[in-house]
């Protein structure tokens, strides 16, 4: 499978949503990433992600991010801006490369030749650019 590990990283797709934080400040956020294209800025914190109070802790608030990646769902992120303001923004859900495996595999299965890119995968691309789930 490392033509398929090789294909997952020149699609440049990534779980991380491209935030750098010390404690729970955001510190600066990947060029690129989903932070950056929603408008998160240096200073915010993160106060709770989906509904849960975050310490002032990187670890722990990466280990939680971390668990709800795994089960692939939406990561709601209440910020507490400079100004003593909230913004809740959320992060969609993203593929894995279990999904591109599972994808590749499935083609193989159905198909003759496969040198070709296969449907299946070709359709989970698709669909994971249109929630922005992956980047191009």
């Amino acid at each position: 499978m490392q033509d398929l590990d090789d294909l997952y990283d020149k699609l440049h797709h990534t779980k991380m949503m491209g935030i750098e934080y010390t404690g729970n400040t955001v510190l600066d956020m990947h060029k690129g990433l989903r932070a950056e294209a929603q408008g998160v800025q240096k200073g915010w914190k993160v106060g709770e992600v989906n509904g849960t109070a975050m310490p002032v802790d990187e670890v722990f608030i990466h280990g939680f991010l971390g668990k709800i990646k795994e089960k692939d769902e939406p990561i709601t992120v209440k910020f507490k801006l400079p100004d003593g303001s909230d913004k809740d923004l959320t992060f969609e859900s993203y593929v894995t490369r279990a999904d591109l495996k599972g994808a590749l595999a499935s083609a193989r299965h159905l198909s003759v030749d496969a040198p070709a890119p296969p449907v299946a995968y070709t359709k989970a691309v698709e669909a994971a650019k249109r929630r922005g789930s992956l980047l191009d």
